[in-house]
């Protein structure tokens, strides 16, 4: 049977790629060890060339049945036991521990060395917990008592924690005092599966207790036994109680309650047994008259009939088979086998153009339809970057992210002074225009001043004349210019400057009996207040006043307003 099936599987090896398959050859009763795992490549003639990796590796499978394919894949994996030697499955297994009977420790239980799955080989057992509080050690479960705050009941072990004195009794692992009825009522009574029990105080502690079983002959109905044996002149046969009044010795039947020789279907007491439905059994019994009592029902049968095969999908569009075995019980489910590329309903998705994306879907056969178009897609290739002039002869730049977008755009860098031809004002009333390289050219035209600028030149002290909007000079000299008001010692002030008033200040003499000291301020400006009843040239007085700063009192005007010329 093996033959075949290395033979089979040398085929699909030679054709196969990377992923797992199984083959099972038609009628070939296989165990799940026989089933080999084999490239993907073999799955349903769905065969490709076999292409290079990423790194530019091409497997290299061809007349392999396992082991490496030169790419860090496999070309397929031998079954358990069955060892892989120069790219073929040897067809013998390996003892996997020993000696048979032998144990070891796994996950806080016991495994045992034997052969467990039919190849002929040792294998480990499935792991069988420690039973109780019980744990690993040595390849034996040990169990360690544990009677920790525990003055008595179990020690999960088979064992005691310890037993309480009369008159107490275990209560939640605590001995407790005094004793409890275990029962309701003296008198009480209820029946066993042999006979009857009652309710009294049997052992003297003052508490109702169960009485030790008493038999009944008979049956036992509401705590009481119903029937009494009837043997009288009966050597065999029933006595009316549910037993026996006595058999028969070998090769005698009973008849009638008497001890016959006659001829008999069989022998009192033997048991004959058959095989029935799916692998049970059913038996009868050889009854004291030598007949043959009522067949059993069928017991212990099975689940299926012996060869019967059982199927089921599984994967992607793939099938599993499993066979009844010789005990009417399922073997183990093959694995899947006749699988597609994928799953029905499943999308696979694949970068495209500019950061786009296209998709295709499991059709009901486990096959992958066709690719979408692409969608989705940026505007530029991510790294790519794009500088464009502008403002004034400046620059500004924009990068392709990795999401294949332009960022935007910077800030104008490096810009110049003005907008080529563009025109505009500089020094006295002149004009510029802007160079083709965004630079101003020289200032023309300009006038004799910057406007609002002032000049004393060709004016009286502290007067000044003022540049007009046309940047020419105005013809009178009508603003004050380099003067600043100041105290001077006497009482009259130098050219260009009027008193505003008298005072007296010891700084200017050794006693100060009268005004010694003038402030003096600029005679310039539209109009301003002096002390005396005259004004200074350019100007005339439009009004008089007296100011008691320009005299120790005033007794008449001693202030004149000037109001300059027209």
């Amino acid at each position: 049977m093996k033959t075949r099936i290395w033979a089979l599987l040398g085929l699909l090896v030679v054709i196969g790629s990377c992923s797992e398959t199984q083959v099972v050859g038609a009628g070939d009763d296989l165990l799940p060890s026989d089933v080999l795992t084999v490239p993907d490549g073999a799955k349903e003639g769905l065969w490709q060339e076999p292409q290079p990796d990423a790194g530019g590796c091409k497997p290299d499978c061809e007349a392999k049945q396992c082991g490496s394919d030169g790419c860090g894949g496999t070309c397929g994996v031998c079954p358990g036991g069955i060892d892989c030697e120069e790219g073929l499955c040897t067809g013998t297994c390996k003892d996997e521990c020993g000696p048979a009977g032998s144990t070891a420790c796994a996950a806080n239980g016991i495994q045992e060395c034997g052969q467990f799955d039919g190849d002929g080989c040792l294998e480990w057992s499935d792991v069988r917990p420690c039973p109780g509080f019980g744990h690993c050690e040595g390849g034996e479960c040990i169990c360690v008592p544990d009677c920790a705050g525990r003055e008595c009941g179990y020690d999960g072990c088979s064992g005691s924690c310890g037993t309480c004195k009369e008159g107490t009794q275990c209560v939640d692992y605590q001995c407790k005092g005094g004793c409890v009825d275990e029962c309701p009522e003296a008198g009480d009574a209820h029946c066993t599966e042999t006979g009857r029990v009652e309710c009294g105080d049997h052992d003297d502690d003052g508490c109702l207790e169960w009485s030790e079983e008493q038999n009944c002959a008979g049956p036992c109905v509401d705590g009481e036994c119903q029937c009494e044996p009837d043997c009288g002149g009966k050597d065999c046969g029933p006595d009316g109680c549910g037993a026996q009044c006595g058999t028969c010795p070998p090769g005698q039947a009973c008849k009638e309650s008497k001890c016959t020789s006659g001829t008999t279907e069989c022998m009192p007491g033997g048991i004959d047994e058959q095989n029935c439905g799916l692998c049970g059994k059913k038996n009868r019994k050889c009854a004291a008259d030598g007949t043959w009592g009522e067949w059993t029902p069928c017991l212990d049968e099975g689940v299926c009939l012996s060869g019967a095969e059982e199927k089921k999908s599984c994967g992607k569009c793939g099938n599993q088979t499993r066979n009844c075995l010789f005990d009417c019980q399922w073997g183990n489910w093959s694995y899947c086998v006749g699988e597609g590329l994928c799953a029905p309903g499943e999308t696979q998705y694949e970068n495209c153009g500019l950061c786009g994306q296209q998709s295709r879907g499991c059709d009901g056969q486990c096959n992958w339809g066709s690719w979408t178009g692409c969608v989705g897609e940026g505007t530029c290739t991510p790294g790519d970057d794009q500088t464009e002039a502008c403002g004034n002869c400046g620059t500004r730049t924009r990068n392709c992210n990795n999401d294949c977008n332009w960022t935007p755009w910077s800030s104008c860098q490096n810009q110049g002074q003005c907008s080529p031809g563009s025109t505009g004002t500089c020094g006295a009333c002149g004009f510029q225009t802007c160079s083709p390289a965004c630079q101003w050219g020289q200032c023309q035209g300009q006038g004799e001043c910057v406007p609002g600028s002032i000049s004393t030149d060709g004016c009286p002290t502290c007067r000044g004349r003022t540049c007009n909007n046309q940047c020419n000079w105005a013809a009178a000299c009508a603003v004050c210019s380099g003067c600043t008001q100041f105290n001077k010692c006497g009482t009259s002030c130098p050219s260009g400057y009027h008193a505003t008033g008298y005072s007296c200040n010891f700084s200017c003499g050794s006693s100060c009996w009268s005004d010694n000291q003038a402030t003096c301020a600029p005679s310039c400006g539209n109009q301003f207040n002096k002390c005396g009843t005259s004004c200074p040239s350019g100007y005339h007085a439009t009004g008089y006043s007296c100011n008691f700063s320009c005299g120790s009192s005033c007794w008449s005007d001693n202030q004149a307003t000037c109001q300059i010329d027209n």
